[in-house]
């Protein structure tokens, strides 16, 4: 963040720079088309305009990062977390939260014979006006087209939990914080946004997972 604020700082620097060259070389053109004066004010103008555009394009590239999208971090317990649900299978789901608006954290963890609905309560555990990231490692029964066949598939999920009745400031933490997680959690199967139980629930996750099997 420090460095955002520093190029930031930079560019208005740069941008008064170049409202004051307009002026000098406006004023020297006036007076004397061809002097020294006015042939430095040009250069300078020049190459602050050049600068001008690599700072844009350096805070365009940290954007398309996500470098500033909230300048929150994954702590290491979130990845260690999701690799023991991913491969050791130690557990059903695990509720993420943003710990003092700085780091994203484990809040609830949730054992290998959890139900859903357990997920589902953990995920609103912090009342109507919180926000949370919710992984679930979800199982259901696949029937391949064409075939009476049935095997179980096994598919990982990553929610993003902002309820309508969430304030405004969470809503976008959450929200600018969401790319940062996605990319520590490689691997996860399917990315949802959920505002209110309906989008939340088993039957609308599942219809969403179902929609990526291959027939």
């Amino acid at each position: 963040m420090i460095l955002i604020f520093q190029l930031v700082l930079l560019l208005l620097l740069l941008l008064l720079l170049l409202l004051l060259g307009c002026l000098l070389c406006d004023d020297h053109r006036r007076s004397d088309p061809v002097s020294t004066k006015r042939a430095v004010c040009v250069l300078v103008f020049f190459v602050a305009s050049r600068l001008v555009n690599v700072i844009i394009f350096l805070l365009l590239l940290l954007l398309a990062n996500g470098v500033l999208a909230s300048g929150v971090t994954v702590s290491d317990v979130c990845k260690t977390t999701y690799e023991e649900i991913k491969k050791d299978k130690k557990h059903r789901y695990v509720i993420f939260y943003i710990r003092d608006e700085k780091q994203i954290d484990v809040e609830v963890i949730g054992d290998r014979n959890a139900e859903y609905d357990s997920f589902l309560d953990d995920i609103q555990k912090g009342g109507p006006g919180e926000c949370r990231y919710g992984l679930f490692d979800f199982e259901y029964m696949h029937q391949c087209q064409g075939t009476s066949e049935s095997s179980k598939k096994q598919k990982l999920f990553l929610m993003s939990w902002c309820p309508d009745t969430a304030k405004v400031k969470k809503k976008m933490l959450y929200s600018s914080s969401f790319d940062a997680l996605k990319k520590s959690l490689v691997g996860v199967q399917k990315y949802i946004q959920a505002t209110d139980l309906s989008e939340a629930s088993r039957e609308a996750v599942e219809e969403k997972l179902r929609a990526t099997d291959r027939q």
